[in-house]
């Protein structure tokens, strides 16, 4: 994988695309030069990545997960928010989700199959945002009492990781229909 010409620099991010493209922040060693590279498509093959932004600042620029610089470039950024699966009260929403800026509450990073108590959302679930993990036939019914603005759904309709269940994916929507 070319990450560049330069030799000394910190690999700041790394993660997959929904359309399967590996992305990289890269930092130089500096702190003045953050670019973020996608590697895949046309340049998968040759390693080569492309830049998609490039941002520059004096005297440095602050790494954080502040994803502002993507969105000022028009990119739709949704945050995933960690919620501890005993967790009492919901994690500070920050930025507050918006439908043109959703957000994800999940346990751990993803793809865990675990579920947070979703009393701690109320009877309403904060607008603008999806719940993750553990979310399956069985208990999409709970989920619903919340009134969740979406529900991201994976490993809990999967047979193995990436092979969706058809009829658990049919159960599901039986059981969301008559929760409605």
């Amino acid at each position: 994988m070319d990450l560049g010409t330069e030799e000394d620099i910190y690999l700041a991010r790394v993660a997959w695309r929904p359309d399967g493209v590996l992305t990289a922040q890269v930092l130089s060693r500096d702190q003045m030069s953050l670019r973020l590279l996608a590697f895949g498509g046309d340049g998968a093959a040759s390693g080569t990545g492309s830049v998609l932004i490039e941002e520059t600042q004096e005297p440095w620029i602050n790494l954080s997960h502040d994803a502002r610089f993507l969105e000022q470039r028009g990119i739709t950024v949704t945050r995933v928010h960690q919620v501890e699966r005993d967790a009492r009260a919901l994690p500070p929403l920050v930025p507050e989700p918006r439908e043109d800026r959703p957000a994800i509450l999940d346990v751990g990073g993803g793809g865990s199959g675990t579920s947070f108590s979703w009393e701690i959302l109320g009877s309403r679930a904060p607008h603008a945002t999806f719940i993750a993990g553990g979310v399956g036939p069985e208990n999409i019914s709970a989920l619903m009492r919340h009134h969740p603005y979406g529900v991201d759904l994976s490993s809990g309709v999967e047979v193995e990781p990436g092979i969706k269940d058809h009829d658990r994916l049919r159960l599901f929507f039986e059981n969301l229909e008559k929760s409605l």
